[in-house]
């Protein structure tokens, strides 16, 4: 099996989505490249993009942790993990951010040892400075991957490279046996891979997103690795993604620019939604999709 494309984007689409939705400049990312295309590995059902132009700088996150909205305080998937984290002594979160999901285990497992790691140097500096836990930041790799944990967690991280496979099997091999290994991500099985245009799409591109994650990537995980699949979930869909899936429609069909003026600026799709609200939750899952995986040998 081999990699099939998907779609060409011209990259001029997408820096001026970046400029103009939150004022980022990702034009010296994109290298001079015109297009970049998506394409899906035929075994895996993991889609990517090509050419491979690497991820985000640190300066590329320092500017969207500028964005109140950027760092979830806590998510979905964080709440759905603590069940599964019972019984056990130590767990380290791979890409902790500010420490949302660190807090979370803090206050419900006062026994167990709590590692991070972090890319981003203002979240790593700010956890520092709390001193609650061990983190460790990229410069630490060497010390971090001799060490074992009976959990490694990872949410929305494994998007933002550009070869994860390869990043999980790090995370696999920093698993003691029977360890459980948490990971969330974009789902894009549900809205958030319906929705087309570049605009209400860009953080679903380079150099935000690197690839592109189903339920089927994570039964193909299970059948190529020392894990075991325990438990499969795709977060429901919020109100905030049906407007946007709303809105990203009238981008495709309507042809009159003036008139989706229009309905954006006095929030008409507001009236689309309470008619057909319950027929796209009932076809559309939400955001975030979380594997729950254990080790075996």
């Amino acid at each position: 099996m081999g990699d099939k494309i998907l779609r060409k984007y011209l990259t001029k689409d997408i820096i001026c989505a970046y400029k103009s939705m939150i004022n980022v400049d990702v034009s010296d990312y994109f290298n001079k490249q015109k297009e970049i295309c998506l394409y899906r590995n035929e075994e895996s059902h993991l889609e990517f993009f090509l050419p491979e132009l690497g991820g985000g700088s640190n300066k590329f996150y320092s500017d969207l942790a500028k964005q109140k909205w950027y760092y979830a305080e806590k998510r979905w998937e964080h709440y759905k993990t603590i069940d599964y984290l019972k019984n056990f002594s130590s767990i380290i979160d791979i890409g902790c951010g500010y420490g949302a999901f660190l807090d979370l285990v803090h206050e419900n497992f006062q026994n167990i040892n709590i590692y991070g790691s972090e890319f981003n140097d203002a979240a790593y500096n700010s956890l520092i400075k709390n001193k609650k836990y061990h983190i460790y930041n990229v410069n630490d790799y060497g010390e971090l991957k001799n060490k074992k944990f009976d959990v490694v967690t990872s949410f929305q991280v494994l998007e933002h490279v550009s070869r994860p496979l390869e990043v999980l099997e790090e995370m696999i091999e920093m698993l003691n046996n029977n360890g459980i290994l948490v990971v969330g991500v974009p789902n894009n099985s549900g809205v958030l891979g319906s929705i087309e245009n570049v605009e209400r799409s860009f953080l679903n591109m380079p150099p935000h997103h690197l690839t592109r994650w189903n339920k089927e990537t994570f039964k193909y995980i299970e059948s190529s690795s020392k894990l075991k699949l325990i438990e499969l979930f795709e977060e429901p869909i919020k109100k905030d993604e049906i407007s946007n899936f709303i809105i990203d429609k009238m981008y495709s069909y309507m042809k009159s620019r003036l008139v989706l003026k229009f309905f954006l600026k006095f929030k008409m799709y507001k009236i689309v939604q309470f008619f057909i609200e319950d027929k796209i939750r009932n076809k559309y899952t939400g955001h975030s999709l979380l594997a729950i995986f254990q080790k075996v040998e």
